[in-house]
């Protein structure tokens, strides 16, 4: 597992907008030899069981953030609902056009894909109940959705979405990285995920894409886009 400093998300609940936690950088070796595939559910561990005290400082948190919500914030969150390269636009510097970089949005499509096959079935193994569900006093931005919560979809594909073109384009490192967790925040802020549910979504993004690069397709996908999209553009200036 790739380590990841994100306690802010069940701490204070609103530490994590004010300074969001560093990704790692990607310490993979792409094409690696392909091995057998991690436990995922072990990785992340199981939520919080209702009614115990971790389960009420969840939705403490939860209702915190809410309180906290801007008119910004949701106009924010319901415009990010799809998950794409056009996501971290403004990450990747002023000017940037997401239509000019198929293959990089391929190979982000492709892991995303790839990473719903992990996170939907955890979702049924574990099956937590979305907060708005079970909690009345929790208002999502969305409709309230049927369907369980436990890890964030949004979460893991943000953490892994970032570290994916902060190796393409590390001098927008930050930006990106910070991009990448305000995703997995944002569904809390929203109300669709408790904060727990966002961590194990960034956790275990951050753990699958070195697994996922040891498969030698990917990591060509990854290489693919680095020659023909990212090899001598001028780097974008760094804020």
């Amino acid at each position: 597992m790739i380590p990841i400093a994100l306690a802010a998300l069940l701490g204070p609940a609103m530490a994590w907008r004010a300074q969001p936690s560093a990704l790692p950088q990607a310490p993979f070796a792409a094409g690696e030899p392909e091995t057998a595939e991690p436990d995922w559910a072990a990785l992340i561990g199981p939520f919080p069981a209702a009614g115990s005290p971790r389960d009420d400082q969840d939705l403490a948190a939860l209702l915190r953030l809410q309180a906290s919500r801007t008119p910004a914030d949701v106009e924010r969150i319901q415009g990010g609902e799809h998950l794409g390269l056009e996501s971290f636009s403004a990450a990747l510097g002023d000017g940037f056009d997401p239509g000019r970089y198929p293959l990089t949005a391929s190979l982000l499509a492709k892991a995303g894909r790839d990473v719903k096959d992990v996170v939907e079935p955890l979702k049924d193994r574990f099956g937590r109940p979305r907060p708005c569900l079970s909690h009345p006093e929790v208002h999502p931005v969305s409709a309230c959705r049927e369907g369980f919560s436990y890890p964030s979809f949004h979460a893991a594909r943000g953490v892994l979405f970032a570290m994916l073109l902060a190796d393409l384009v590390p001098e927008r490192a930050p930006a990106l990285q910070a991009r990448g967790l305000q995703i997995g925040g944002d569904r809390a802020l929203g109300g669709m995920h408790y904060p727990s549910d966002v961590l194990a979504g960034q956790r275990l993004g951050a753990a699958f894409l070195p697994f996922w690069l040891r498969h030698s397709r990917h990591a060509r996908m990854l290489e693919d886009a680095r020659q023909y999209e990212w090899h001598g553009r001028p780097a974008a200036p760094v804020p």
